[in-house]
């Protein structure tokens, strides 16, 4: 086990160098033709990089070559000229209109006079997230599956493995890509096929979310939309990032993943079935809800930045939160045990090392105006945690060697390079101090 000493990390943020991160699990690709603008391949929901990249390059024929692969939302626009080279393309941004706006504005940057958006959408489950399906709804679908013969393994309203593998089941019946998550027109179905089975229950239908897809857009039936007039080949669109829950009447399960509330960090249940840690490290829009319903939020210097709001480097809501110190993150984890009446705290070091075995460094030796990644740039380990090592060092419940007014700190973080990354690395840091390159993830107690 490595002892990494708070100086050695602060002098490292000022030397290292940008890494990349790593894809999602379900991917999507763009190809064009850089000869001819109207010429182009779109794809969504593959499982890796290359398969994405793959279905693009077919649908997009002879002369072309993968531009863009992309996790969340994308978008290509070209110019109306049949021979304009004018082209624009967004990757990676919380809402498909961001993605259409970044890549209109990029076609025109390099001289397209009449621009306009070709295809655009998002992976399955940043669609399904721009859903906003309650628990009720949630509950309902579990009920429309189970009529349509594909059993969920419950009906808690809570999406687990099981729920995910009849999804693919009915999706792959119906025709449609087994992505094992709901567009708009997949859970109106099932929501359907609930109210008028035996277990009807009276939920009404979520309202559209921004991004979906607009009017004329041809929208599958089933349940795989077509995001893009005249688009063969694109099928999702929607908005912000997946939310996953846990599965069956009888509780989570070791590797389910289920949240507590709608502003809770999503829980991996660990193997022994007795602890989960969260997915991700606390992201910045989950500590912005405690914030707002506590009228708090770290206060106070902040090395690399001023606050959890404005650090030093860009973030969105989909980056975890920093600048945070071991008393801001306690505070955070009382507000968050008594909004979801739950039992949440930090990890023991011991708890956060056994879950950190096997993790691999993902967000890394960045530059330090780059800053941190946004959370699942490592990929998940073995238990299925995303960051563990690397992105922020974490805070955990222990003191350092007896004293507690130091906080023991690990993982590494986006300013590390080797020797001070892994899932043996050990720091410390002053327990009222904030930095940059540290942060959080919460664990909660199972009954």
């Amino acid at each position: 086990m490595r002892t990494i000493r708070p100086l050695v990390a602060a002098v490292l943020a000022l030397v290292v160098l940008s890494s990349s991160s790593a894809a999602q699990p379900l991917v999507g690709a763009l190809a064009v033709d850089a000869r001819q603008g109207d010429q182009w391949g779109w794809a969504v929901d593959y499982e890796t990089s290359a398969a994405a990249g793959a279905s693009a390059l077919r649908e997009c024929g002879a002369g072309c070559s993968v531009v863009l692969t992309f996790d969340r939302c994308g978008a290509y626009a070209a110019d109306q000229d049949v021979d304009s080279t004018a082209v624009g393309w967004a990757e990676s941004y919380d809402s498909a209109a961001g993605a259409r706006q970044v890549a209109l504005s990029e076609c025109g940057s390099r001289g397209g006079s009449g621009c306009t958006v070709r295809v655009w959408g998002c992976n399955g489950p940043v669609v399904e997230e721009g859903l906003n399906l309650g628990r009720a709804a949630r509950r309902q679908i579990q009920q429309g599956l189970r009529a349509e013969g594909f059993d969920p393994g419950g009906a808690a309203g809570l999406f687990g493995a099981r729920t995910r593998a009849a999804i693919r089941g009915w999706q792959a019946a119906r025709g449609a890509r087994p992505t094992g998550y709901l567009d708009g027109a997949a859970a109106a179905a099932l929501r359907s096929a609930a109210a008028s089975g035996p277990v009807a229950a009276a939920v009404a239908p979520p309202a559209s979310p921004a991004g979906t897809p607009a009017a004329g857009t041809r929208v599958g039936g089933a349940g795989s939309p077509t995001a893009g007039a005249g688009v063969s080949g694109s099928r999702r669109a929607g908005v912000a990032a997946p939310v996953v829950e846990a599965g069956a009447d009888a509780g989570p399960r070791p590797g389910d993943i289920f949240q507590d509330c709608d502003v809770c960090p999503e829980m991996v249940v660990l193997p022994d079935g007795g602890l989960a840690l969260g997915r991700y490290e606390v992201l910045v829009s989950e500590y912005r809800a405690f914030a707002a319903a506590t009228g708090s939020g770290a206060v106070g210097h902040c090395v690399i930045g001023d606050s959890w709001q404005e650090p030093r480097f860009p973030q969105t809501d989909r980056h975890p939160v920093t600048c945070v110190n071991w008393n801001d993150a306690q505070a955070y984890v009382s507000w968050l045990s008594r909004t979801a009446r739950a039992t949440y705290r930090l990890p023991t070091e011991e708890e956060w090392e056994r879950a950190a075995a096997g993790s691999v460094a993902g967000c890394v030796n960045r530059d330090v105006d780059a800053g941190t990644c946004p959370v699942g740039s490592s990929g998940a380990n073995r238990v299925g945690l995303f960051d563990m090592v690397g992105n922020l060092s974490e805070w955990t419940e222990n003191c350092w060697e007896g004293d507690c007014g130091l906080r023991v700190l690990r993982g590494g973080s986006w300013v590390n390079v080797d020797e001070s990354l892994g899932p043996g690395v050990r720091s410390w840091y002053v327990a009222d101090h904030r930095y940059g390159f540290n942060g959080f993830r919460v664990a909660r107690t199972l009954d």
